[in-house]
């Protein structure tokens, strides 16, 4: 009947001897055309091999599988790790994750996978485990998830980490594949830092004011924590401290002001070292140099490695920057060239406004002596003609009256024209600057503007504002005459009003027109007179605003920084 096992007697063939170690005692009885018929030996022992054969490819394809798993897990490159998805402790590790962090299966076992993680990385860590082990979610592939993690000797590194969950006998285990992205975002970090620093140079008028955005560029990006710009001193032939750089969340107004008052000679201190080589200069760990003379910020700050840079033109030194850490750097050879890389961009911003202060300087030189000429040479002969001109009007009165008509009207004119050479003369060389100041040479050229061109122009100041600077009152005072003369040859204007005022952002120069405004002039015309403006504040550290006025014209104002110093 169905079911019935018969045992087989191994003892009827010798084929059953030699298949006895590998064949059952019982077979079963199978069916053919809803019959039960009793197996023969020959076909029971042909059915028993297929089973076992087929039982041997399960088995086989079985271990291979198994084998598989085991490689992939073991054998793949990157760090891998299994973890209970409730206690975090790691239960399996394969052997690039021993490789990468130098410790041991055993030590491994021993610990839970946020003993990795660094502390500014351990709350976001648990954060993202506690969404990974959510019913919601169950991978994290595709999304960017890095953290930093400290192995056995120390360094460290960041990781991005896919997950899985894992479900095994009633247990949720974490499958992490940690892939080592520390190159990756150093270089993302160096190309941020750069495309920012040539930016802020981009943007910036002077180096004055792109300073904080090029150590926000470097230190934030590349994990520095103090910087230092220092401009060669021509005169005193020593560095100045021009500007210092902490992060907002600090403040260290005391050790700012020491630094700033510091000065180094060529070859004194770090900053006079790189002057003097000309060469880049990295120390991993400033507090096993006793003999470094450091700044007060390094011991104030606990600042460990020290990476500064000369700023050149050509084979000139023009400054140094320095940038210290808090944590001990090895030189880093791609970090060096980036930083020679944003030095060199410095440099040649700085030459470049080295240049326009030369070319202003020389243009100005040229100003005065022409204006000297005119004032010494044109204008007393234009008087010599007017007095010579008097003396015949006096000779030819009785004699011949339309000869002495003529004569004083020569005298006449002659006064008139010295006058203007007069005026221009002191456009040229304005000596009130020298004398009385910016307030009475700007007072003085809105009343000549105003009978030059029979237009209304006047100066107004509530203060009597003095600037100390006399190159920059210089620059104030050119800037002014090339707003009044863009309001009168272009802006086609019949009213001007110059006022100068102090200001607490600093001192604030204003030209106010009723002219046509900026939209109805042409870009040619406006060009080049709002560049040389440009030009000459950026020379003074001031900056140039333009905007149109309520009831037409145009309004320029150019704002002087309170106690600025003149930009490198």
């Amino acid at each position: 009947m169905a079911g019935e096992l018969i045992r087989v007697d191994a003892r009827r063939s010798a084929s059953v001897s030699a298949l006895k170690p590998k064949l059952p005692s019982i077979l079963p009885f199978g069916r053919n055309r809803g019959r039960v018929e009793r197996l023969d030996e020959k076909q029971g022992f042909e059915w028993v091999g297929e089973a076992l054969s087929r039982t041997q490819e399960a088995l086989e394809t079985l271990w291979e599988a198994e084998e598989l798993h085991r490689l992939l897990f073991v054998k793949i490159p990157q760090p891998r790790f299994v973890c209970d998805a409730k206690t975090l402790r790691i239960l399996a590790v394969n052997e690039a994750t021993v490789r990468q962090y130098k410790y041991s299966r055993s030590e491994f076992h021993r610990m839970k996978v946020t003993d990795l993680s660094v502390p500014e990385s351990l709350g976001s860590f648990k954060t993202f485990c506690q969404e990974l082990a959510s019913p919601q979610r169950g991978t994290t592939d595709g999304q960017d998830n890095v953290f930093r993690h400290r192995r056995k000797d120390g360094s460290l590194i960041d990781v991005e980490i896919d997950a899985a969950v894992i479900p095994l006998r009633g247990r949720r285990l974490f499958l992490l594949l940690a892939q080592d992205v520390t190159e990756k975002r150093r270089a993302q970090q160096r190309l941020r830092a750069h495309q920012a620093t040539t930016q802020a140079l981009a943007e910036s008028y002077t180096l004055t004011e792109a300073g904080p955005k090029i150590f926000r560029a470097i230190c934030e990006n590349l994990g520095g924590d103090w910087g230092e710009l220092w401009t060669v001193d021509p005169a005193a032939n020593i560095l100045r401290c021009a500007q210092t750089w902490h992060p907002a969340s600090q403040r260290l107004p005391r050790v700012e002001r020491a630094t700033r008052d510091m000065g180094f000679a060529r070859g004194e201190g770090i900053p006079g070292s790189v002057w003097a080589s000309n060469k880049p200069l990295w120390i991993a760990d400033i507090s096993q140099q006793p003999a470094a003379h450091r700044t007060r910020a390094a011991d104030k700050y606990g600042l460990r490695t020290v990476f500064a840079f000369p700023i050149r033109l050509n084979r000139e030194v023009l400054g140094v920057i320095t940038v210290f850490s808090r944590r001990v750097l090895p030189p880093d050879k791609h970090l060096l060239q980036l930083l020679k890389d944003i030095c060199s961009q410095i440099g040649q911003v700085m030459g470049r406004r080295r240049a326009e202060r030369q070319l202003l300087e020389i243009s100005e030189r040229e100003q005065q002596r022409i204006g000297r000429d005119l004032h010494d040479g044109l204008c007393q002969q234009l008087a010599g003609i007017a007095y010579i001109a008097s003396n015949l009007h006096s000779k030819l009165a009785k004699q011949s009256p339309a000869e002495a008509v003529m004569a004083a009207r020569i005298a006449e004119l002659s006064r008139a024209t010295a006058v203007q050479a007069r005026q221009i003369a002191r456009g040229l060389n304005p000596v009130n600057l020298g004398t009385m100041g910016l307030v009475a040479a700007l007072e003085e050229l809105a009343s000549s503007i105003g009978t030059m061109f029979s237009i209304s122009c006047r100066f107004e100041s509530t203060h009597r504002v003095r600037i100390r600077d006399h190159g920059a009152a210089v620059h104030l005072y050119r800037i002014t005459q090339e707003a009044i003369h863009n309001s009168i040859t272009h802006g086609k204007a019949t009213e001007i009003r110059v006022s100068l005022h102090r200001k607490r952002r600093g001192t604030v120069l204003s030209v106010i027109d009723n002219g046509r405004g900026l939209s109805n002039v042409s870009v040619e015309d406006w060009g080049m007179g709002i560049e040389n403006m440009n030009c000459r504040a950026r020379t003074i550290g001031a900056r140039i605003q333009f905007a149109p006025c309520r009831g037409g014209g145009t309004i320029m104002c150019c704002t002087l920084p309170a106690r600025v110093r003149r930009p490198k």
